[in-house]
C-alpha cells in the first residue's frame, strides 16, 4: 500500500518581544552595566564581547550548536547569568576578527538553529513514515544472489 502524505497547516511565524535579547553588548570597564555594541568605546580585541541569550526564546541545544559552529572564528565561552539567561562571551582568536560582525552572524545562526529544531520536531512523524516506507519497500533480505 503506498504511503499517503498529508500536509498539515503550519502557523505563520511572528515576531516576539524577546528579540531584544539577541542584541550584542559589551561590558563597560569598571562597571557591571552593559553598553550597546555601538557605544563610544573601541574594541581592542582583548576584552570579550558579551551576548546575553534568553533560554526561554532559544533552547540550550540551539545555543550549543551555534557556539560550536563559531569555534573556528573566535573563542566562545558560556556562563549562566540568571535562571533563564546565558551570557556568551566572544574573544577574538586573531588580529583580523571583527567581533561586532561575528556577534551579529552568531545571532543569525542562533535563530537558524532554533528554527531547524522546530522544523525537525514538526516534521518528525512524516520523516519516520517515509523512512519506514522506504525500508518496507526495500527487499533487504534478498539481494538477488
Amino acid at each position: 500500500m503506498p504511503l499517503t502524505l498529508r500536509m498539515h497547516h503550519t502557523h505563520p511565524m511572528r515576531r516576539t518581544p524577546h528579540t531584544r535579547h539577541i542584541l550584542p553588548t559589551r561590558r563597560v570597564a569598571g562597571s557591571k552595566a552593559r553598553a550597546p555594541a555601538g557605544a563610544d568605546q573601541q574594541h581592542d580585541g582583548s576584552a570579550p564581547v558579551t551576548l546575553p541569550v534568553d533560554l526561554r526564546v532559544y533552547t540550550l541545544n540551539a545555543l550549543l550548536r551555534a557556539c560550536y559552529l563559531f569555534t573556528d572564528r573566535c573563542y566562545v565561552f558560556l556562563r549562566r547569568t540568571a535562571e533563564h539567561e546565558v551570557a556568551v562571551d566572544f574573544r577574538s582568536s586573531g588580529p583580523d576578527g571583527d567581533m561586532d560582525d561575528i556577534v551579529g552572524l552568531f545571532g543569525n545562526e542562533l535563530l537558524n538553529q532554533r528554527l531547524r529544531a522546530d522544523i525537525a520536531r514538526e516534521t518528525k512523524d512524516i520523516r519516520d513514515r517515509i523512512v519506514a516506507q522506504a525500508f518496507a519497500e526495500a527487499d533487504l533480505g534478498n539481494s538477488g544472489t
